[in-house]
């Protein structure tokens, strides 16, 4: 995965980092995500923060068994029935308690 920074003055910065397994989990990748940002943060100031995906892999593929973090397989279990609620009633149909602050005047 890779985080793309644009700060105020229009300097680009990318950061990369491949995942130990594929993942098709939103949680997984936004925490790799953070975790590549609490590295760059200090007193820049960002106009644009992104992350990419690649090397993408098939979706059996994807999230496999640990046998160390059980939880994983109930984060993916709730992961994926709030998705089939979503595809059903909308985006707005279920959202998460802790949240960034987001602009809802769409």
């Amino acid at each position: 995965m890779t985080l793309k920074l644009k700060s105020a003055d229009f300097r680009l910065r990318t950061r990369a980092r491949s995942l130990s397994a594929p993942t098709q989990l939103a949680a997984k990748i936004f925490d790799a995500g953070r975790e590549l940002l609490a590295r760059e943060t200090g007193s820049t100031r960002f106009r644009l923060i992104g992350i990419g995906v690649s090397a993408l892999a098939p979706a059996q593929d994807a999230d496999p068994a640990d046998l160390v973090d059980q939880r994983g397989k109930r984060s993916a279990a709730a992961e994926h029935a709030v998705d089939r609620l979503r595809e059903k009633f909308g985006h707005a149909a279920v959202v998460r308690g802790i949240a960034l602050e987001e602009d809802n005047s769409e």
